[in-house]
């Protein structure tokens, strides 16, 4: 971050009299803090900042008591060449200490005074970040008219402040997000995850960077694609504690996945996709950006590295530079820094890392522009004219945006419907091998669960259990993993499952399922409640919402004991299928379904006899394929496989899925 000193816990007794800033206040001016004529002498005594029509400024303070006042070093003296030494104020009759400096380039500049060794914001200034560490103030150098940055008379957007309980944090935690005019939650928008720098709290990207004006702005001159920026808090420990550097990215990982990413997948209309995510930011959000987006290729596909870097980039991020299919992971990376900052150590970091991407061949952007160092003009000046203009430019050349800004849904996400009842909810304990999976396999949360940290209708890593809260292992959770192993690695699968323990195949029955469920017994009524007593219905919401992120490739169904000997099984089966190709708009020749046998004779399966049943599915649903159960081992009951036999039925529903579809690399 910039350089800031440390606040002197100091009562400033000497500072006395009024001290009226000229703002008006009025309108959002690009030139708030220039010469105006017609002011009251008292109040034109104090004003401060000042910008006079030469670019020249001066500053006041009224401090009869004090000795000495300075204005220290930062930016306004690395983008205009002022040297290094703290320039002095002169102190007038009426106590009153004036410097006047420049004439300086237009921009916006962060500042304060020191007073007798004690560091304070500008008292007449009203643009102040008092929620930055530590305070300082804000002088607007205005050019001829409203700059990239400022608030131009174009439609504009929307900044949103959201509370919400973290508990990673165990605490209320605040995060910003912009949805650009004509927003519409019948569209689907990319989303930029926008970081701040050590200090920052996330309004800072909103008054000093200017980020919604500045995407406001771009979309106006079409030369954006419209996007949400959500800006999260990504203070998660304090930038004093030893450990600092050790513990912050493995925490804010946790807030981004288990939060912040699902709270803005929730309220807003998103691309729930690496494709459709970026993440970027300053300085420490840019260390962020690196060191948890470049592992988390499972959620970000885009990258905007803005002044940060590591000059140990060989070692610290061994494992994205030496991955052979980065290139094909990665949609876009950016890597950027100010003119000045490039001069000294911060720069140094960065140039490391454009070095590191380049001996490994990682396709990338590298930009040294602006007159800024490490500053805000530096950060405003890579996001309007570098950054945002060519975040999904190649997907938006490609043709793959839809109107109204949304993209379309990603080809290469492949998602399957998994229904039945407590085979295919899960009825194994997981084991140790079971607890890591790989990030391309994902699940979609199809309930509510608070204790896994999980939001209906979201996408998570397909740890188990995939159904509900407190299910089981099931073979959803190794034809997912079989499936990706088989797959080429731009290639992620995505499951969601309804299913409900004792069940019969008429819960799934749209228009009948009713009067099944008014017969059942209370704990099935139970279970039933939690997808809002319609099971079927809450499967088709999150199959829609599915294929806004990628393309359903399949529907895997384990169900059949408590249908038992039941003759007119398969006509109840394919009538199911049927409702969910036409109701999801599915083609069937391209959505195979396959059903999984029950635990087989050779395992003592009670119910064993409905295999006969379940082989003769395919005479009635000509697209439609048995899985066998021979071998797969019984678990305690003869009516539920054990963890081992789940992991061989998955990887026989992956195998045949492969078959049938083709997939296979």
């Amino acid at each position: 971050m910039k350089l800031k000193y440390a606040i002197l816990t100091v009562g400033l007794i000497w500072i006395t009299g009024g001290s009226f800033g000229q703002q008006a206040n009025v309108n959002l001016d690009y030139n708030p803090q220039k010469n105006t004529e017609g002011l009251i002498p008292f109040s034109a005594a104090v004003n401060s900042p000042e910008v006079h029509d030469d670019h020249t400024v001066t500053f006041r303070l009224k401090a009869p008591d004090a000795q000495k006042v300075v204005l220290p070093t930062g930016a306004i003296y690395t983008t205009n060449n002022l040297g290094r030494e703290p320039l002095p104020f002169t102190k007038g009759e009426d106590g009153i200490w004036t410097l006047t400096i420049g004439p300086l380039k237009p921009d916006m500049y962060a500042y304060h005074f020191n007073v007798d060794g004690v560091q304070i914001p500008d008292p007449g200034n009203t643009y102040a970040a008092f929620t930055a560490m530590p305070p300082y103030s804000e002088l607007i150098v205005h050019g001829d008219g409203p700059a990239y940055y400022d608030a131009r008379k174009v439609p504009h957007g929307t900044v949103t402040r959201h509370v919400y309980h973290s508990e990673v944090t165990k605490g209320e935690r605040e995060l910003y997000v912009y949805t650009p005019p004509g927003y519409t939650p019948e569209k689907k928008y990319p989303v930029l995850y926008l970081l701040g720098g050590s200090g920052e709290l996330p309004s800072n990207w909103v008054f000093d960077g200017r980020a919604n004006f500045i995407m406001d702005n771009l979309l106006a001159e079409g030369k954006a694609l419209p996007m949400i920026i959500a800006i999260p808090n990504n203070q998660i420990i304090h930038r004093n504690h030893p450990q600092h550097t050790e513990l912050t990215f493995d925490i804010f990982e946790k807030e981004l996945r288990n939060h912040v990413i699902p709270l803005v997948d929730e309220a807003y209309s998103t691309i729930r996709s690496p494709k459709g995510r970026a993440i970027s930011g300053l300085s420490m959000g840019g260390r962020h950006s690196m060191f948890i987006g470049f592992r988390s290729l499972d959620l970000f596909a885009n990258f905007g590295i803005l002044s940060a870097g590591d000059t140990n980039a060989e070692t610290s991020l061994a494992q994205f530079l030496n991955d052979p299919k980065v290139n094909e992971k990665v949609d876009y990376l950016f890597v950027g820094q100010g003119t000045e900052e490039a001069k000294g150590f911060m720069g140094r970091r960065c140039l490391v890392l454009h070095q590191a991407l380049e001996k490994h061949n990682i396709e990338h952007e590298y930009y040294v522009g602006g007159h800024g160092g490490h500053d805000w003009s530096t950060w405003r000046h890579l996001l309007y004219y570098r950054f945002l203009p060519n975040l999904w430019k190649e997907t938006q050349q490609a043709g793959q945006v839809k109107a109204g800004g949304g993209l379309s849904p990603d080809p290469d996400f492949h998602i399957y419907l998994c229904i039945g009842q407590s085979n295919m909810e899960g009825a194994a304990r997981a084991e140790r091998q079971d607890s890591t999976v790989n990030p391309r396999f994902q699940v979609m949360a199809a309930v509510d669960c608070e204790n896994l940290g999980r939001t209906k209708g979201n996408w998570y890593p397909a740890v188990p259990p995939l159904c509900r809260c407190r299910t089981n292992l099931g073979p959803a959770d190794y034809f997912g993993r079989t499936m990706v192993e088989n797959l080429p690695e731009k290639v992620r699968v995505g499951v969601i499952v309804v299913a409900i323990g004792g069940c019969k195949i008429e819960l799934f029955d749209k228009d009948n399922y009713r009067s099944y469920v008014e017969s059942s017994p209370g704990w099935l009524k139970g279970i039933v409640k939690e997808y809002d007593d319609n099971p079927y219905g809450r499967l088709v919401e999150m199959a829609k919402l599915a294929q806004k992120d990628g393309v359903i490739k399949g529907i895997l169904l384990h169900q059949g004991e408590s249908n038992t000997n039941d003759s007119l099984w398969t006509r109840k089966v394919k009538g199911v299928y049927d409702n969910l190709i036409k109701d999801l708009n599915l083609n069937p020749k391209n959505v195979p379904l396959l059903a999984g046998e029950v635990v087989h004779e050779d395992q003592g399966g009670v119910c064993a006899g409905m295999n006969k049943i379940i082989a003769t599915l395919p005479q009635t649903l000509s697209n439609s394929y048995v899985i066998s159960s021979a071998g797969c081992t019984d678990g305690w009951d003869n009516l539920h496989f054990n963890a081992a036999g789940y992991r061989e039925l998955g990887k026989r529903y992956a195998e045949k899925m492969l078959s049938v579809l083709k997939l296979k690399k």
